[in-house]
């Protein structure tokens, strides 16, 4: 499988899932004919990644760059517990994203456009189209439960919001 700049975690496991049989029946016939090779893995070649834990799915409009958003937004799609965000106190699943032809830059977390069932989200550096989002509560589509020009989750609004809340 090539990876590319849009695969996602699905289409990775999907090729993973047609792969697995097929690699072990033929380490398992190595196995038994006694061809199989192996070898001491180089310590000095290795890494340790830590876990991942479902914080690390959370968007934060500007605190992240498009491509970073891209990035999360594909790495933990469905069936996965997706990258995250929110609108006001709604927690929002974001499930397929792609870059616009023509860059776009704006105010990030807000919703410049409205097409054909996608939003046109600005991030840190430049804007995203979000392809497919969900409520997580009741898995309403974000496309028809949002206005334009709605700010999605920042830091910003994270603070307005606190302070609107001690009034």
């Amino acid at each position: 499988m090539k990876v590319g700049p849009d695969t996602t975690i699905a289409d990775a496991h999907e090729w993973a899932n047609g792969e697995f049989p097929k690699m072990l029946v033929r380490v398992l016939r190595q196995m038994e004919d006694g061809t199989l090779q192996t070898w001491v893995q180089d310590d000095s070649e290795a890494c340790y990644y830590p876990r991942r834990f479902p914080d690390d799915g959370m968007i934060l409009w500007d605190q992240l760059t498009a491509q970073q958003v891209h990035d999360r937004t594909r790495g933990l799609t469905k069936p996965y517990p997706c990258a995250r965000t929110f609108l006001r106190n709604r927690q929002v699943r974001l499930i397929k994203s792609e870059f616009p032809k023509i860059p776009f830059r704006g105010e990030a977390g807000r919703i410049y456009r409205k097409v054909d069932g996608r939003l046109l989200v600005s991030a840190l550096d430049q804007a995203i189209w979000i392809n497919e989002a969900e409520f997580v509560d009741d898995e309403s589509s974000l496309y028809e439960g949002v206005e334009l020009y709605a700010c999605l989750a920042t830091v910003k609004e994270a603070a307005i919001n606190h302070y609107r809340n001690l009034a």
